[in-house]
Protein backbone atom coordinates (compact mmCIF):
# COMPACT_ATOMS: atom_id res chain seq x y z
CA UNK A 1 0.00 0.00 0.00
CA UNK A 2 1.10 3.39 -0.99
CA UNK A 3 1.97 5.51 2.08
CA UNK A 4 0.40 8.62 0.65
CA UNK A 5 -2.99 6.30 0.42
CA UNK A 6 -2.44 5.11 4.01
CA UNK A 7 -1.58 8.73 5.62
CA UNK A 8 -4.60 10.51 3.37
CA UNK A 9 -7.23 7.56 4.95
CA UNK A 10 -6.14 8.12 8.62
CA UNK A 11 -6.55 12.12 7.78
CA UNK A 12 -9.80 11.24 6.71
CA UNK A 13 -10.44 9.05 9.82
CA UNK A 14 -9.27 11.73 12.24
CA UNK A 15 -11.71 14.38 10.42
CA UNK A 16 -14.95 11.90 10.07
CA UNK A 17 -14.60 11.49 14.13
CA UNK A 18 -13.97 15.31 15.21
CA UNK A 19 -17.17 15.63 12.67
CA UNK A 20 -20.04 14.85 15.57
CA UNK A 21 -18.11 17.41 18.17
CA UNK A 22 -17.40 20.02 16.24
CA UNK A 23 -20.92 19.95 14.86
CA UNK A 24 -22.06 19.82 18.95
CA UNK A 25 -19.92 23.03 19.07
CA UNK A 26 -22.00 24.71 16.31
CA UNK A 27 -25.38 23.31 17.78
CA UNK A 28 -24.52 24.68 21.13
CA UNK A 29 -23.30 28.01 19.76
CA UNK A 30 -26.73 28.32 17.75
CA UNK A 31 -28.21 27.62 20.49
CA UNK A 32 -26.44 29.83 23.25
CA UNK A 33 -27.17 32.91 20.79
CA UNK A 34 -31.16 31.95 20.50
CA UNK A 35 -31.45 31.70 23.92
CA UNK A 36 -30.31 34.63 24.68
CA UNK A 37 -32.07 36.45 21.80
CA UNK A 38 -35.15 35.14 23.62
CA UNK A 39 -33.85 35.95 27.16
CA UNK A 40 -33.99 32.12 28.54
CA UNK A 41 -31.69 32.75 31.35
CA UNK A 42 -32.04 29.17 32.21
CA UNK A 43 -31.13 27.59 28.78
CA UNK A 44 -28.23 30.34 28.74
CA UNK A 45 -26.21 29.55 31.86
CA UNK A 46 -26.86 25.41 31.55
CA UNK A 47 -24.81 26.17 27.61
CA UNK A 48 -22.23 28.18 29.53
CA UNK A 49 -21.69 25.58 32.61
CA UNK A 50 -21.60 22.46 30.27
CA UNK A 51 -17.81 21.26 30.91
CA UNK A 52 -15.53 22.54 28.22
CA UNK A 53 -18.55 24.89 26.75
CA UNK A 54 -17.03 27.76 24.31
CA UNK A 55 -20.13 29.51 24.13
CA UNK A 56 -19.51 32.48 25.44
CA UNK A 57 -17.86 33.51 22.50
CA UNK A 58 -20.43 32.28 19.70
CA UNK A 59 -21.46 34.91 17.15
CA UNK A 60 -24.90 34.26 15.06
CA UNK A 61 -23.56 33.50 11.59
CA UNK A 62 -26.12 35.61 10.07
CA UNK A 63 -25.28 39.46 11.82
CA UNK A 64 -21.78 38.10 13.54
CA UNK A 65 -22.92 39.45 16.93
CA UNK A 66 -22.20 38.01 19.84
CA UNK A 67 -24.26 37.99 22.98
CA UNK A 68 -23.65 40.88 24.56
CA UNK A 69 -23.96 42.80 21.40
CA UNK A 70 -27.77 41.53 21.25
CA UNK A 71 -28.38 42.18 24.99
CA UNK A 72 -26.49 45.88 24.45
CA UNK A 73 -28.68 46.56 21.16
CA UNK A 74 -32.07 45.98 23.16
CA UNK A 75 -30.87 48.02 26.17
CA UNK A 76 -31.53 44.99 28.69
CA UNK A 77 -29.18 46.13 31.93
CA UNK A 78 -29.80 42.79 33.82
CA UNK A 79 -28.25 40.58 30.60
CA UNK A 80 -25.73 43.06 30.17
CA UNK A 81 -24.54 42.69 33.65
CA UNK A 82 -24.55 38.96 33.56
CA UNK A 83 -22.73 38.93 30.29
CA UNK A 84 -20.13 41.34 31.71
Amino acid sequence: MNVRVLGFGIVAMCVAAASPLAAQAVSDSVAFIKAVRESDGFKATALLGAAGSTVANARDPSSGENALHIAVRRRDTPWVNFMA
